[in-house]
């Protein structure tokens, strides 16, 4: 992560790495699931429940209370999507998120 510090074009390949990665193909799966859920499986709430699980899972290697915390965050960007039927808003947080975290290691943790 030293080369985000150093070189201002890594740091912002890597923004639109962590905001397209994240925001977008996550959100778009996310509305996938529930969407498919929804259609098949008895309920979008009950798709975005069991994929929130898995989507804190999946942040295991940043901690426990990180499994909670973006296990909640996946949840209730879920909700979104079902309250809204339109994974913009989700996806535009979701993004914004992570870019602010990347921003936020970049203006103090890499120091």
């Amino acid at each position: 992560m030293t080369a985000l510090r150093d070189y201002r074009a890594d740091a912002i390949i890597f923004a639109v790495v962590v905001m397209v990665a994240g925001g977008v193909r996550e959100e778009v799966q996310r509305g996938f699931i529930a969407h498919r859920c929804d259609q098949y499986l008895g309920g979008a709430l009950g798709g975005v429940a069991v994929y929130s699980v898995f989507f804190g899972a999946g942040h295991a290697d940043q901690g426990y209370d990180a499994v909670i915390a973006i296990g909640l965050l996946g949840f209730l960007w879920g909700l979104l999507y079902i309250s809204r039927r339109s994974i913009v808003a989700p996806l535009v947080s979701h993004a914004t998120f992570n870019l602010a975290q990347l921003l936020k290691y970049l203006a103090f943790a890499a120091r």
